[in-house]
């Protein structure tokens, strides 16, 4: 058969062409046809960044065959370094790079596409001294098709869109249970029970049972998105203890003491109260940090992005404080009131009297009707928020560099 065999040796590369014999050895085919022609070895185009004692280096390089970094003339000014970002183990380089070096044994155009290899990891050290080098790669991925690397939107969903889009849903279900499943929730289980007398329990439950399942997702998607890795900062930490909270308040809530004037019922509504609060103020500031984390070099959208969450807070904290104020002119406490007698004769109409009650029924059936047009205003006003969150959560950042 035809064969094509490469070869390693004291730092040599060889390849040649060949045929088996009927013993299976290969001989090979004479040199001076030149029928294979060796380009290169195993090196590759590399753009280098890194962090050490609050300062930022980017560089281009080769990998040579011994897979050793080596730094391309600095004098050819290949890669500009913009900005980067250290925060959380996160490390983010801005640059922008020639589409074509001067480097004619070396160069790669990047008017072609190319597979991606991403990698990193930690400083090596030498001699208790830190190196402008990583010792070992402790993370990498590379792409499974090629990538037109001039482009940053496509080189982001070819290096790996499924990751990518696992994060913006994380963002963007945590944003809608806590800009509009829970506040409702909350809302209607606080103020809303005489509005709603026959369904605030049934919509209270099912709404806070919808909240803590997102979160629940919320937290599969972003571990989907690591790979299963776990970085410890302030966002993942009131994270964690937001969602254990909620999960908490899931299970006392099923097995909450019945109704009655006991001691474990009156313990459990305080309870219930204090941890929902909780729940709702983390899951704020979880939020706050989550969208520092997504657009801390973005200052524009980061600044929508907490003006927004802000405003669904302060609009939260108003219709509490509303019907609070609403409830003091109406669940009040009748105590002796005067009655008069006085007879009616046969000649009064019956359906005058009668009018006159369907009125006050009706009057009645609407007296909150305040409270359910605020309700109504809040729902639409935090669905809109939560719209305006996920935009921004989805909106496309990249640097066309």
């Amino acid at each position: 058969s035809d064969v094509v065999t490469c070869f390693y040796n004291n730092d040599r590369y060889k390849v040649y062409n060949a045929w088996n014999t009927d013993t299976l050895h290969n001989c090979e085919i004479d040199k001076n046809q030149d029928i294979v022609k060796f380009h290169y070895g195993n090196y590759s185009d590399v753009v280098t960044c890194f962090y050490n004692n609050d300062r930022y280096k980017v560089y281009n390089a080769w990998n040579t065959d011994t897979l050793h970094n080596c730094e391309i003339d600095k004098n050819q000014d290949i890669v500009k370094f913009h900005y980067g970002n250290y925060s959380d183990g996160l490390l983010t380089c801005n640059f922008s790079r020639q589409k074509l070096t001067n480097d004619t044994k070396y160069d790669k155009s990047l008017l072609k596409t190319w597979h991606v290899l991403l990698a990193w990891g930690e400083l090596g050290t030498s001699n208790g001294v830190t190196e402008s080098k990583m010792s070992q790669h402790a993370e990498q991925y590379s792409t499974e098709c090629t990538c037109n690397v001039t482009n940053c939107t496509e080189l982001c969903l070819c290096i790996d869109q499924f990751k990518h889009l696992l994060l913006k849903l994380h963002g963007t279900i945590l944003s809608i249970v806590f800009i509009l499943i829970l506040p409702t929730a909350t809302l209607i289980g606080r103020y809303y029970r005489l509005v709603l007398p026959n369904n605030w329990f049934q919509t209270h439950m099912i709404m806070m049972i919808i909240g803590a399942i997102g979160m629940l997702s919320g937290l599969g998607f972003i571990l989907g998105h690591t790979g299963g890795n776990f970085s410890v900062g302030p966002h993942q930490i009131i994270g964690i203890i937001t969602i254990g909270l909620a999960m908490t308040q899931v299970v006392i809530a099923a097995f909450r003491p019945h109704k009655g004037p006991s001691l474990q019922r009156r313990l459990f509504e305080i309870f219930h109260r204090l941890n929902a609060t909780a729940i709702l103020t983390l899951g704020t500031v979880a939020m706050m940090l989550g969208a520092w984390l997504l657009h801390s070099d973005h200052r524009t959208l980061l600044i929508w992005m907490e003006v927004i969450i802000s405003m669904s807070v302060l609009c939260s904290v108003t219709l509490g404080i509303v019907n609070q104020f609403l409830s003091r002119f109406k669940y009040c406490k009748v105590t002796s009131p005067p009655v008069h007698y006085h007879k009616v004769s046969p000649e009064d109409s019956n359906s005058d009297k009668e009018v006159d009650l369907k009125d006050i029924e009706n009057d009645n059936t609407s007296v909150y009707s305040k409270e359910r047009t605020l309700l109504l205003i809040f729902i639409l006003q935090s669905f809109t928020f939560s719209g305006l969150v996920t935009a921004f959560t989805f909106y496309d950042t990249t640097h066309k560099t």
